[in-house]
């Protein structure tokens, strides 16, 4: 034990327990207090007259005037002044870079504060009892941040005397004898019992669930320490494991099961928000002390001993706790208990009852238990003699911390044997997808049902048809529900709508299942059977699932001779949004005037632009404007141009409006924003100062502090938010939240944006960091614009590999590059349209899903193939990203989209599987057809060469133009009165290099229509010539095309 020599401040060493009094120093933590070594390094500097420092924002500072120092001076001094010769404080007397040390430590202090001559209980944010009263109802000392802390709680506790003092260390009161009234209002603070606070009542004496109860409600930095700061209440020592999180606190009660049969362990409540959900499970040790505060109870205290039952001691198996129970059936032949639990409690209503509380357990199987819910509520209370103990029977059980259903092991069998694709009609379906996707494993086609409710989906499967399919994509949704104690399969087929997998999930996990298939035929599935097949081996049940289908198109979506003109119009606006560009390059253009700037989507670094301030050009602009001089706002616009803050002021005093007029000539700029362009600090101080609004935006939506951002006048940016934060109480979400544009994007946002350089500044990073400090290191910056974008997306669409990295390490949440926004683009998403390969990389090492859809089924690599970008193709492919994918509509793959817009650059690495696939949904075309249609004769080239089909007949086409907002491009859908081969459609459409390419090449003898169904080809060249005759296949005759001879 390290102790501080109150007369020398210096560090003396003690075996075992100090045998002088010693005085103790109660606190909460603040941002620079003096460590072990700190202090150790002061004491040795103090001989040679030299002084160790501190780094902080404004560069070093000495240790001896930081508040940290000074708190540990001003308590020596105290101690010395009482007559104590030593002092002991937690922030500089452990060695927290020894584990053992530290362990030791922390076992060791509850019985160092309890030997502690007196404990010195420092408030440092109450005020004097001159200024604030602490029995007052609103006083500083009842709303001190030291009652809110975990530590602090074992320091009120175990010394015998605690004495209070305020922020200037004047003596406030003390918790000791003969004070009755300030342990009143300490009880009333705290909620412990006051004869405890007196110490007319051991603390052995109080009911574990009371003892759990004074710490509900605090708080500790990490969540491990929520435990180890209970130690010494509960008289039990563990060893320290940082990073085991919430499991310390089951290792805590673990250990406090050892010590007592005091079974008010188990008297916890579950929060309502979870006991809506009748089939979940729980264990018998709670998730931490907050548990303990959801029970509208009292005082606890455990029954005596029995005399009639055996010892039967809790103990931690592999099978899960072991502990005895009273069990009463909820209902006769059920599996329902009632576990009545061998205490009494009283409410805290006041009234002088006992009552028995029980939880209730389920019986799994044999003797494993789980603890569950009901509509009494989590905790049911029976009056005293208000049931026949002779009707309960103790039982032996077992109970898991995560208990588990016996549940069937659900497989799914996948495309049939080869010799099933040879039945006429048949069709076969795959899984490609399954959300949540932890419940599906792909490699054993086994589906791994986590915490099933009865009746409701647990998993989502998403079934990719053969190409002959009319839908290239089936979705089932797949449940358990439970028949008495046996649990059946249960399922529901739904037709993709386009919608990403996550949120067909969403849509449904709260509605009960119903495998009718007459419901399945009025979606349109009447084609798609599930078979279901149920086995038992060795008393463990085996289910497997299978879909498969006959070939059977919906005639009523396509009439007669030629597609309704109505259908046809929908299928040509679904498939211009489906192939529409999935990014443009950021512009100044697309930021004013609005009319231009509105597009949705996602925004990357332009080629030609290199991060640098105000690279958007935005200054020119703004230095070029002249203002008519005869505008009555003239004089106030130059004032602010020439930075005259003086001149600023006198027209302000003379007329206020002034302050907030708005320049006709460029975007409705008022003063502010002119200041923000021009990045004078000084102007911007006189204009707040003057009372100027902040938040006002220009014509385009844009604040003052984002015109400074997109400027690069980083400095000024800097300023407002540190004025922001120093306004704004720490309530608020933060200073950076404020900052709005009229599309709700953040200062964040444009901080990250492709051509901004401002994350790299230290001062904006030290703010960002304060504000998640303040936050309680948990906030995300999850700040999401118009389209639901947060920063993180921006930043990884840039290209830019600091701010993404940043980002992702400032705001320390786990899934925050998983979030998509709101047209179901992933973060992963976005850096395929930035085009940087260690971006993406580093994403998907991190678990970002590189096949993750958006919501009409563009993957990642769709949107890389539509930019051209290679490197990102390649990243893409290098990390397992699927080249076959599909978008839920048409069934298009990256390399149509590829063949499209005739990069054919990324075909090759594209080709192989998906080489001929063709659309689905009415049209038929294949990769081929595109390129073809679209004139892209190196496309075509590439095709050829790695021995595409040339014989196919095609019922349309899609043709690249540009959207109607002049930036993106799309395909236009062009249907066929005729269906055609890749040569005809080219000769048709006037491309001759394109007939000439095609026509050399051997054509293939056994072609493959669009629905998947075979045709027999006859050619021979004569003169140059080719003569062929086909036979009708079933997919034109659906579409009542007629197949010609040339």
């Amino acid at each position: 034990m390290w102790l501080i020599d109150t007369h020398t401040l210096r560090l003396v060493g003690v075996q075992g327990d100090p045998q002088e009094d010693y005085a103790i120093l109660s606190h909460t933590w603040g941002a620079d207090e003096v460590t072990f070594s700190v202090f150790q390094a002061l004491n040795a500097a103090t001989q040679n007259g030299s002084f160790p420092v501190i780094e902080d924002i404004g560069g070093q500072i000495g240790v001896t005037i930081t508040a940290g120092y000074r708190k540990i001076t001003d308590s020596a001094r105290l101690a010395k002044k009482q007559g104590l010769r030593y002092i002991w404080v937690d922030t500089c007397c452990i060695d927290k870079t020894s584990s053992a040390e530290l362990s030791e430590s922390i076992n060791s202090m509850y019985r160092w504060y309890q030997k502690a001559k007196v404990c010195y209980a420092f408030l440092e944010d109450v005020k004097p009892v001159s200024l604030s009263d602490p029995f007052g109802k609103n006083s500083s000392f009842r709303k001190s941040r030291w009652f809110t802390r975990g530590w602090t709680l074992q320091e009120l506790i175990a010394p015998v005397t605690v004495q209070f003092y305020a922020q200037d260390w004047s003596f406030i009161n003390a918790k000791q004898a003969g004070d009755d009234a300030f342990r009143g209002l300490l009880t009333q603070i705290t909620g412990i019992n006051e004869s405890l606070i007196a110490g007319k009542t051991l603390l052995s004496d109080v009911s574990v669930a009371n003892r759990m109860q004074w710490a509900a409600l605090r708080q500790t930095t990490r969540i491990e320490d929520m435990a180890y700061c209970l130690l010494g209440l509960f008289n039990v020592n563990m060893p320290l494991l940082y990073g085991e999180g919430m499991r310390a606190f089951t290792r805590l009660q673990e250990e406090i099961l050892k010590e007592t049969d005091d079974q008010s362990v188990f008297l916890w409540g579950i929060p309502p928000d979870e006991t809506s959900e009748g089939d979940a499970l729980y264990g018998l040790l709670a998730p931490s002390p907050h548990a303990f505060c959801q029970l509208d109870l009292d005082r606890v205290r455990p029954l005596p001993p029995s005399e009639v039952q055996e010892s039967t001691p809790a103990t931690v198996t592999s099978q899960g706790l072991r502990t005895s129970l009273l069990l009463f059936p909820v209902e006769p032949e059920s599996d329902d208990y009632y576990a009545m639990l061998d205490c009494v409690a009283s409410k805290a209503d006041g009234a002088a009852v006992d009552w028995n509380p029980g939880i209730m357990v389920r019986r799994l199987w044999g003797d494993q238990f789980a603890r569950i819910t009901s509509s009494k509520g989590s905790v049911v209370l029976f009056p005293e003699d208000s049931f026949d103990e002779k009707k309960g029977k103790f039982e032996n059980v077992y109970v898991r911390q995560s208990p588990f259903y016996a549940l069937p092991e659900v497989t799914i069998k996948s495309r049939s044997r080869r010799g099933d694709n040879l039945t006429p009609g048949y069709l076969g379906f795959k899984v490609s997808e399954a959300y949540p996707p932890d419940r599906w494993d792909s490699s054993l086609s086994v589906i791994r049902p986590k915490e099933p409710q009865s009746g409701r989906p647990f998993v989502v499967l998403r079934f990719a048809a053969d190409d002959r399919s009319p839908i290239p994509t089936v979705d089932v949704a797949v449940g358990l529900r439970r028949i008495q104690k046996r649990w059946e399969l249960c399922y529901e087929k739904h037709p993709c709508g386009g919608d990403q997998l996550q949120r067909v999930y969403q849509k449904l996990m709260g509605k009960d299942i119903t495998t009718d298939p007459s419901a399945s035929s009025s979606r349109g599935l009447g084609f798609v059977n599930i078979a279901v097949k149920a086995t038992q081996r060795r008393g463990r049940r085996f289910i497997q699932l299978k879909l498969s289908g006959a070939v059977q198109l919906d005639s009523k979506s396509i009439q007669n001779a030629t597609v309704s003109r109505e259908i046809r119009r929908t299928l040509s606006d679904e498939i211009s949004e489906i192939t529409r560009t999935c990014c443009v390059p950021q512009k100044l253009a697309y930021i004013l005037p609005k009319e231009t700037r509105m597009i949705e989507a996602v925004r990357t670094k332009s080629p030609d632009m290199k991060p640098s301030p105000g690279c958007y050009g935005l200054s020119n602009m703004i230095n070029d404007v002249e203002v008519d001089e005869n505008k009555p706002y003239a004089n106030m616009i130059r004032a602010v141009r020439a930075k005259r803050e003086m001149k600023i002021k006198s027209l302000v005093s003379k007329d206020r409006s002034l302050l907030e007029c708005e320049t006709e000539e460029f975007d409705r700029f008022r003063p502010i924003h002119w200041a923000a362009g021009i990045g004078s600090q000084s102007v911007m101080k006189t204009l707040i100062k003057l009372g100027v609004d902040q938040t006002s935006l220009t014509g385009s939506g844009l604040m003052a502090i984002h015109v400074a951002v997109l400027n690069g006048h980083f400095n000024l940016v800097a300023y407002l938010l540190e004025e922001e934060a120093y306004l704004q109480p720490r309530t608020t979400p933060d200073c950076l939240h404020r900052f709005l544009t009229d599309r709700q994007e953040s200062v964040m946002h444009v901080l990250v944006s492709p051509v901004s350089v401002g994350l790299h500044m230290q001062r904006i990073q030290k703010i960002i960091e304060n504000i998640k400090e303040e936050m309680g290191g948990t906030h995300a910056f999850a700040h999401r614009n118009w389209l639901g974008e947060t920063p993180l997306h921006l930043a990884a669409a840039t290209g830019e590999e600091f701010p993404l990295k940043y980002l992702m390490d400032v705001a320390g949440h786990p899934d925050a590059h998983q979030r998509v926004d709101k047209f179901g683009r992933s973060v992963l998403f976005h850096a395929a349209c930035g085009g940087n390969r260690n971006v993406i990389k580093y994403l998907a090492e991190r678990g970002a899903s590189v096949n993750l859809s958006d919501d009409l089924g563009r993957g990642p690599l769709h949107a890389a193939v539509t930019v051209n970008n290679h490197d990102s193709v390649s990243a893409l492919l290098n990390n397992h990203a699927n080249p076959t994918s599909i978008t839920h509509k048409f069934g298009l793959t990256p390399l149509h989209f590829a063949c499209l817009y005739g990069h054919s650059g990324v075909i090759r690495r594209l080709s192989g599987s998906t080489m001929d696939r063709w659309s689905a949904g009415g049209l038929a075309f294949q990769p081929l057809h595109l390129a073809v249609a679209n004139g892209h004769e190196s496309c075509v080239g590439h095709l050829l060469d790695a021995g595409c089909q040339t014989d196919s007949y095609c019922n349309s086409y899609l043709k690249l133009v540009r959207s109607k907002n002049g930036v993106q491009w799309e395909g236009k859908l062009v249907m066929l009165e005729t269906p055609l081969k890749p040569a005809d459609l080219a000769s048709n459409l006037g491309f001759k290099n394109l007939v000439s390419m095609l026509k050399g090449k051997v054509v293939k003898t056994n072609g493959v229509n669009g629905d998947g169904t075979r045709h027999t080809t006859s050619s021979v060249e004569v003169n140059g010539t080719e003569k062929s005759s086909v036979t009708t296949g079933p997919l034109w005759g659906l579409l009542g095309l007629e197949m010609l001879d040339d």
